[in-house]
């Protein structure tokens, strides 16, 4: 089993030949995408309030579904670009490709989210209750037991299945057999996949962090002086945009290489 130094070395060669065909990805399905979207909505927006025709707005929740729906293709050829073997392939080709791993994808990514509805943003809540519902205050401290015993679960289960999204790209399988094997990858191994993601998350994070200063500090500076204020930060909003396209795909990267190096070690 590689340490985590040797897989991040062979992330960053590997980085290096395929980082030009994921800025095109991440221009087309995070940038243009999304706001020729924001352009359709505002047109909508602006006729409806012009004409009066209020149902008009219906439009704006179903553009912003399907820009949703959009962009996790996106994210569905993220992941096929990140398996192959090189970085020569075409946005066509990738989008191809892409397409039969789409609704495979597209169901654990619901699966997920009504997972973490359930187990996450829900036991956030459950504290609150005595609150909303006149129950005794002395409830407060078995529910936040509860909600943070949930929550455990959540983050339990989240890193078993950490590795489903490649299977169901690599593999083309059902979500519960990508369930499976994600599971019974990581079994035996769960500390160790929590400590690498915990390590490259905080890494890149931080280099994140680092990139983010100017929009930071525009935002903050534009509160005393707006011209000079809403310059740095439209500056910093770009740098944040280029920062992104440029951390993204190492750190899925990182992650597919190590979800192979478990796969492989199994």
């Amino acid at each position: 089993m590689k340490d985590f130094g040797e897989i991040w070395d062979k992330t960053w060669t590997e980085y290096k030949t395929k980082i030009k065909s994921f800025v095109k990805l991440f221009t087309v399905y995070f940038l243009l995408i999304p706001f020729i979207f924001m352009l359709i909505a505002t047109a909508v927006y602006v006729l409806s309030t012009l004409t009066g025709f209020l149902p008009l707005l219906a439009l704006i929740p179903v553009l912003i579904l399907v820009a949703i729906g959009i962009m996790l293709l996106g994210y569905v050829n993220y992941t096929y670009l990140a398996l192959q073997k090189t970085g020569k392939h075409s946005i066509k080709e990738i989008y191809n490709q892409s397409k039969p791993r789409y609704w495979s994808y597209f169901r654990l990514f619901i699966v997920m989210i009504l997972f973490a509805a359930a187990f996450l943003f829900i036991p956030i809540l459950i504290p609150a209750i005595p609150f909303f519902t006149g129950m005794s205050l002395i409830w407060i401290l078995p529910l936040s037991l509860i909600s943070i015993a949930m929550i455990l679960i959540f983050i339990s289960f989240a890193l078993y299945w950490s590795f489903a999204s490649f299977i169901v790209v690599e593999e083309k399988i059902k979500v519960i057999l990508a369930l499976k094997k994600s599971f019974k990858i990581v079994k035996g191994k769960w500390w160790l996949v929590f400590g690498y993601g915990l390590l490259i998350g905080l890494i890149l994070s931080i280099i994140s962090s680092i990139l983010g200063l100017p929009q930071l500090a525009g935002s903050i500076i534009r509160i005393f002086s707006p011209e000079i204020g809403w310059t740095i930060y439209t500056i910093g909003t770009i740098i944040r945009i280029i920062a992104q396209a440029l951390i993204m795909p190492f750190g899925l990267l990182f992650f597919k290489n190590f979800y192979l190096e478990m796969k492989n070690r199994k």
